[in-house]
């Protein structure tokens, strides 16, 4: 022990006090001079909505085209189809779709109307950009007994 503690003691809150002045100093440095990261081009989809007009009943196939703009691979987390009414709107995916740089990825639905009536049903896409981004496709229409060959 130290025949001056009070010595000791003020090397140690001098030590400490420069040591947080130096700390303030390059916290200053990364807040002003560092570039924030830029977040990356979001997904585009060719087409969301369809509108069918008057579709017989039956299965009939829609497709839509998922491209990856960023300079990065990126995930489409999953898909969920819809099930409502008189009609269901499914992938034929499933997920998680890794889509690279600069690619597109051929989406396939599958709409099937077993009556007929109004049609409106949705699939959602769930995006890896950013966060989590919800895409909604939207299928519309009236779906029609299809036409009887004459006997």
């Amino acid at each position: 022990m130290s025949e001056y503690p009070e010595a000791s003691m003020r090397y140690a809150g001098t030590f400490f006090f420069i040591a947080a002045i130096l700390c303030l100093a390059a916290a200053g440095y990364d807040y002003f001079f560092t570039q924030p990261a830029i977040p990356l081009p979001p997904f585009e989809i060719a087409q969301t909505e369809f509108a069918v007009g008057n579709a017989p009943t039956g299965t009939q196939l829609l497709r839509t085209k998922i491209t990856n703009p960023s300079k990065e691979p990126r995930r489409v987390l999953g898909i969920v189809g819809q099930c409502i009414g008189n009609c269901c709107f499914m992938p034929l995916e499933g997920g998680p779709i890794i889509i690279l740089p600069g690619s597109s990825f051929d989406l396939a639905c599958e709409l099937d109307v077993n009556r007929p009536g109004p049609i409106d049903a949705a699939i959602k896409i769930y995006l890896e950009e950013n966060g989590i981004r919800t895409v909604t496709l939207r299928v519309t229409g009236t779906a029609v007994e299809a036409p009887h060959a004459p006997k």
